[in-house]
């Protein structure tokens, strides 16, 4: 289960640093 929340998350996770990464 948590493995699978991990893979859920990472995504997002991901967009939100390339965003701040932007600013």
């Amino acid at each position: 289960k948590e493995g699978k929340a991990l893979s859920f998350v990472a995504p997002f996770k991901g967009l939100s640093e390339a965003l701040v990464s932007l600013q």
